[in-house]
């Protein structure tokens, strides 16, 4: 039984990882910026270190694609394992990287194409740890699913933790210098500890049985992962919207001295908590009809939370709404999509789909969500693409069923 425990907590701890690294590279993006950048301009240089940050997402399906295919092949621990090595050596090298000022645009070159092997690992991470925990943990698919997901938050709570320490005990000219570098680093032996730990893990019989068996589904694959990408964008588009882009959105529209940063801090501990509270209920009912649920009611409070927002209105209740909604998100899109494939294509179905729809969904969305309320001078513009992506995760969840009946 503790083998068991074990295995779940080892494959799922990953996740944390990529939260952790996404924080750490936007806290120091500034010093960032003037350690691998030209100096003369500190905004130049920011929206530089940000342009590597787009052209991971962009990386990142490949990576899901490339590793996924492997872990059809090889098996899923043999990836959760490789992923790992790859993250240790890419993210000590980064830490341990010279500057600009010592190596000249080497440096750049290095520290991208760094960032790039990074994100190809990343690409695979979440992926394949949810396949191997759906297959190991059948009878409770939508459980373990949310463990992974819980552990996203894992990641912040590490950064929030390496940065309290790095305030109270060092001085602000050593975090300028060497805060990053210490950042990256404890992200290494994170990763290291994490493959160690990952060494016992091993497939089920299903999946070893699979490995060798050929291959192929032509066009069916494509349109399953078009429609797994529908079922990501309502998720992507919320993610993006209310935490990543919301303290720019208020930042650059909202006259309040509302505190966005306490209703973030609030909202990310309620969705980890409703995580896993919807991943428990999730495994005793429809999914298909629960993300349908949560899809409604997202597009219902949602102009709601914004009007309010504009109109300098409490948005308290609202945010915490829609944090829970989102936290019961997570056992309902990834397990549809999980399912839908079979064993024998299911890591690489599932990674395309994932990375494809935050790509879609997410990457780009801050950079057209400004450009539409310049054009339209519409502050609602973020409410339209939430209905917008809601919509076409509705169009997912019905072509999927059709899909699943047909089978």
């Amino acid at each position: 039984m503790m083998k068991n425990y074990n295995r779940l907590l080892f494959s799922t701890l990953g996740a944390a990882f990529e939260y952790y690294d996404l924080a750490i590279y936007s806290v120091f993006a500034v010093t960032i910026g003037s350690k691998f950048f030209d100096k003369s301009s500190s905004i130049s240089n920011t929206l530089l270190v940000f342009l590597v940050y787009i052209v991971g997402y962009i990386v990142r399906p490949l990576g899901a694609w490339g590793f996924s295919y492997i872990a059809d092949k090889k098996g899923r621990a043999f990836i959760l394992r490789l992923n790992m090595i790859l993250l240790f050596f890419s993210t000590l090298i980064l830490a341990l990287l010279p500057t600009i000022e010592s190596i000249g645009v080497l440096a750049t070159v290095l520290f991208v194409g760094l960032r790039c092997v990074q994100s190809l690992a990343v690409g695979a991470e979440i992926p394949v740890s949810v396949v191997y925990i759906v297959e190991n943990y059948p009878k409770r698919q939508g459980l373990v699913t949310s463990m992974v997901f819980c552990c996203l938050s894992i990641g912040i709570m590490m950064t929030s933790l390496v940065l309290f320490i790095l305030n109270h005990f060092t001085s602000q000219t050593f975090i300028q210098d060497y805060g990053w570098r210490i950042g990256f680093f404890i992200g290494a032996c994170f990763t290291f500890i994490l493959f160690f730990l990952r060494k016992n893990i091993i497939d089920i019989p299903q999946v070893t049985n699979s490995l060798d068996k050929p291959q192929s589904e032509n066009y069916i694959f494509i349109i399953k992962v078009i429609i797994g990408i529908a079922l990501v964008a309502c998720i992507a588009m919320l993610t993006t919207q209310l935490y990543m882009f919301l303290p720019a959105y208020h930042q650059m529209y909202i006259q309040s001295s509302y505190d966005v940063s306490d209703l973030l801090l609030t909202g990310s501990i309620i969705m980890a908590i409703s995580c896993l509270i919807g991943g428990f209920i999730s495994d005793y009912v429809s999914k298909s009809k629960m993300m349908a649920l949560l899809i409604l009611i997202s597009i219902a409070v949602a102009p709601i939370f914004y009007k309010n927002m504009i109109a300098g209105t409490d948005v308290f209740a609202c945010f915490i709404i829609l944090s829970i909604v989102m936290g019961f998100f997570a056992p309902t899109y990834n397990i549809i999509i999980t399912n839908f494939f079979r064993l024998e294509y299911r890591c690489r179905g599932y990674g395309i789909a994932y990375n494809l729809g935050y790509l879609v969904f997410s990457a780009g969305v801050p950079a057209l969500t400004i450009s539409l309320i310049t054009a339209t001078s519409s502050l609602l513009v973020t409410v339209y693409l939430i209905v917008f992506a809601a919509a076409v995760s509705f169009i997912g969840i019905a072509a999927a069923s059709w899909f699943m009946k047909k089978a």
